[in-house]
């Protein structure tokens, strides 16, 4: 029985060494065909309907104002419609959205066109929202963006945690 033991010790080194060869071969057979179809010293060639993404513009930050009564007049003197940020220094979704959506290129593409005003609640912290913001805009969270036509209109009511962009880029095209 002993004589077996080796001999199977053998087939095995046998079968691995030809299956070794067997995946060369079929490695080097397919060299040549990737070769044909990835080559440095060529140029690529671009499809019809490839379509080329340019990188978005330089736009100016929106510079907010502090005061939401001197904004609300300024935007019945100058026809503008109105962007109201409600927000807090204790509210994440605030920072957020202080980082990135005042930020992304959809936003300060329309910004122009707009009087801006960041209301800042931080010293609110653990109290209501105050009064005259639930009357008159209906906020109930931080933060809230509101747009509000050249007419005096509320168009759109963004809150309940950090809104998206194409949300207020949508409201603020619609802005007239």
């Amino acid at each position: 029985m002993e004589p077996a033991l080796p001999a199977r010790a053998g087939l095995r080194r046998l079968f691995s060494l030809v299956a070794f060869a067997a995946f060369a071969a079929l490695a080097a057979l397919s060299l040549p065909a990737c070769s044909r179809h990835y080559t440095h010293d060529q140029p690529t060639t671009v499809p019809q309907n490839f379509v080329r993404f340019e990188p978005l513009p330089d736009y100016p930050p929106i510079s907010w104002m502090g005061s939401l009564d001197e904004a609300r007049v300024r935007a019945a003197d100058e026809h503008k419609p109105l962007l109201i940020f409600i927000r807090a220094a204790w509210s994440d979704p605030s920072i957020i959205m202080d980082s990135t959506i005042w930020k992304d290129g959809r936003i300060l593409a329309e910004a122009p066109r707009f009087i801006a005003v960041k209301v800042d609640l931080t010293k609110y912290y653990g109290a209501p929202i105050p009064d005259f913001l639930k009357t008159y805009y209906d906020v109930q969270t931080v933060p809230t963006t509101i747009v509000i036509s050249s007419e005096g209109k509320i168009l759109a009511r963004l809150g309940k945690g950090t809104s998206r962009v194409k949300d207020i880029a949508a409201a603020m095209r619609d802005a007239k």
